[in-house]
């Protein structure tokens, strides 16, 4: 199991955070080659994943999980709620806030394609 303290810390938001930095201190990089800026969306949930390794000639390891599915879910309804992180308040819940220079509001309570119940949504203010 893993030490829920890197949950606690708010590692995966600050993460986040930290790559649209990054990003942004290349800005005049990537459009000078490329004519375009990078930009992503991020959907952030908690709970359990399996692993393995898979393949005998050419290895790889895989994620499995209803959590992953359930990331998806919520990082493709960014552009709908308007925003480019959202979170589950599953994952909200599991972290000290004193970490984060942040808060959160509430997005409601969404159905997600193909689940069966709620989630809570919440984004940064």
């Amino acid at each position: 199991m893993a030490d829920k303290q890197w949950v606690n810390r708010a590692n995966c938001i600050r993460c986040y955070y930290e790559i649209i930095e990054l990003l942004e201190d290349k800005s005049v990089y990537f459009e000078e080659t490329y004519g375009t800026q990078p930009l992503f969306k991020a959907g952030l949930h908690f709970g359990h994943v399996i692993t393995g390794e898979m393949g005998i000639v050419k290895r790889e390891i895989v994620y499995s999980g209803d959590v992953l599915n359930t990331a998806s879910r919520i990082q493709s309804l960014c552009n709908e709620m308007n925003t480019d992180i959202l979170l589950s308040n599953n994952l909200l819940k599991q972290i000290d806030l004193k970490f984060l220079d942040k808060e959160f509001k509430s997005v409601g309570n969404i159905t997600l394609r193909g689940k069966q119940q709620k989630i809570e949504l919440v984004t940064p203010c």
